[in-house]
């Protein structure tokens, strides 16, 4: 995919989830979050394929 970052509504689309599963999944530990600020959240393209091919 690259380098750079991905908004919610893109991990959703890559795993084909709700936002309310991406939530419940950080809420749960399961699921990797990177905070930009306060109030933007957004995941590192790389820790998004790590975490893909760490639960394949």
């Amino acid at each position: 995919m690259g380098k750079g970052y991905l908004t919610t509504t893109q991990v959703c689309k890559y795993f084909g989830v709700s936002r309310a599963t991406i939530w419940r999944w950080c809420k749960e530990g399961y699921f990797p979050i990177a905070d930009l600020d306060e109030k933007t959240k957004r995941w590192k393209i790389e820790t998004i394929e790590s975490f893909e091919n760490s639960n394949k």
